[in-house]
């Protein structure tokens, strides 16, 4: 095997937190002697490797120190323990718009900054036209960057790093912006840099993304390294941790979670008894439940939320035509509930477009629920989902909805508008032949007939 394009060895990063901001001059005029600030690793512990023609997808949740890592690789931040190794030219965007002089053309933007990644004058003549062309700024190009949207802008940098030739590519969120089509060309750019062995590392909170083009991941869980390998597991691995910090208990004082971890731990001692009406539900293990800060609304409270896939596990991932399993509990908190409760799924996607709801008497279950529920009283629900939806991240809502059965009157008495986020991709082992094309997968028959002679 050839020499790895890049070696990272334990790298860590620690920032000195101080409260006050004469704690900084206390420490430097006592030399230190007198310690004032606390020590925050922001990442601790990195280990991995990338061969040439390599995709590196970085996923974490905001704050787990993505972003620090790639800036310590892209020699923004110098490590505070551990080293890398580059074996070749590095190129790092960071930022769309970094570095860009708003009084110079995008042309001479680009010449300005080829210089200072070191490439000479002559190779950037020979890619000029195709970096004019792949922006698709036209006679703008000429123009000054100040003139230029922010759309514009991302377009030039974006066109300037894919063209220049480098052995490593670092992105950082930079395809965040832009419009759809652009987008598409990006990754259509990046397709080919990786046929042609250039290595990139893409920090991304899209799942899609990752499943799609790359081949290894590196998930980071609050500045440690929880996971580094072939991306299937990675993707797993990082639907499971999201799920457990969807509802995770805000960052309140220690008195406050205290009280919370206590109302948590009386509910679910109730829901334990095996006292239950109604149809007999396989209700999972509590102790499969991540902790939650109990949602309360009007006169419902919102205990518990699970999501499973097929194998079982809690996750926020879920292959295209894979079933998901969706467990939610409610109390009755101060009023009796006068009518049939329902409880409703809701599915959205990033433009709040409705996709899909269902509730269980839609399902055609729960009809014999009791007309009145006294404060005090539980209802849980089990619903699944079958994914027969497009390949992008969706926002799902949880409602009850009080029914009355003179009319059948539907009135929502409780709605958690984010109960959670999820990500449905391709199918794993097959991301390169989806099993339909487009928004959802409609049922449907094909029949075929041919001749020869």
């Amino acid at each position: 095997m050839s020499e790895p394009i890049l070696t990272v060895n334990n790298l860590g990063k620690r920032f000195k937190l101080y409260h006050r901001k004469q704690d900084r001059i206390v420490e430097w005029l006592t030399l230190g002697k007198r310690q004032t600030h606390q020590d925050f690793w922001a990442v601790r512990g990195i280990n991995f490797e990338l061969q040439r023609g390599d995709f590196l997808g970085v996923l974490g949740h905001n704050g787990a120190g993505k972003s620090t890592l790639l800036k310590m690789l892209s020699g923004v931040l110098v490590p505070s323990e551990g080293d890398f190794h580059t074996n070749g030219r590095l190129l790092s965007l960071l930022e769309l718009g970094t570095g860009t002089n708003p009084a110079l053309s995008g042309r001479e933007n680009i010449y300005n900054r080829a210089k200072i990644y070191g490439f000479d004058a002559s190779e950037v003549d020979d890619r000029i036209e195709q970096i004019k062309d792949f922006s698709e700024l036209g006679e703008f190009f000429e123009y000054p960057v100040s003139t230029y949207s922010s759309g514009m802008r991302s377009r030039l940098n974006f066109s300037a790093f894919a063209f220049l030739d480098c052995d490593l590519l670092i992105l950082d969120e930079v395809l965040a912006v832009g419009d759809i089509f652009f987008k598409q060309k990006c990754y259509n750019r990046m397709d080919e840099l990786i046929r042609n062995n250039t290595t990139i590392i893409l920090v991304t909170h899209s799942v899609q993304y990752v499943n799609n083009f790359c081949n290894k991941t590196l998930v980071i869980n609050a500045g440690e390294q929880a996971y580094w390998g072939e991306k299937e597991e990675g993707v797993r691995l990082y639907g499971r941790m999201r799920h457990k910090s969807l509802r995770t208990l805000s960052p309140q004082s220690l008195p406050d979670q205290a009280k919370q971890m206590q109302h948590i731990e009386r509910v679910q001692r109730k829901l334990v008894q095996n006292n239950w009406q109604g149809e007999a539900i396989d209700w999972p293990d509590l102790d499969l439940f991540p902790t939650i800060a109990p949602i309360r609304k009007r006169n419902l409270v919102l205990e518990q939320f699970l999501m499973l896939n097929e194998a079982g596990e809690p996750t926020t991932v879920f292959e295209q035509g894979e079933t998901a399993t969706i467990y939610y509990t409610f109390q009755v908190v101060r009023e009796a509930i006068e009518g049939k409760p329902a409880g409703s799924l809701l599915l959205f996607d990033s433009l709040n477009n409705l996709i899909h709801a269902k509730d269980n008497y839609q399902l055609d279950v729960g009809k014999e629920l009791p007309l009145t529920l006294q404060p005090g009283s539980f209802i849980r629900f089990k619903q699944r989902i079958t994914m027969n939806l497009q390949a992008k991240q969706y926002i799902l809502k949880v409602r009850v909805l009080q029914i009355r059965e003179e009319d059948d009157a539907r009135e929502v008495i409780f709605s958690a508008e984010q109960a959670s986020t999820f990500d449905v991709i391709v199918p794993i082992k097959n991301v390169l032949f989806a099993p339909f094309e487009g928004f959802v997968d409609l049922p449907g028959s094909s029949q075929v007939q041919w001749k020869t002679e």
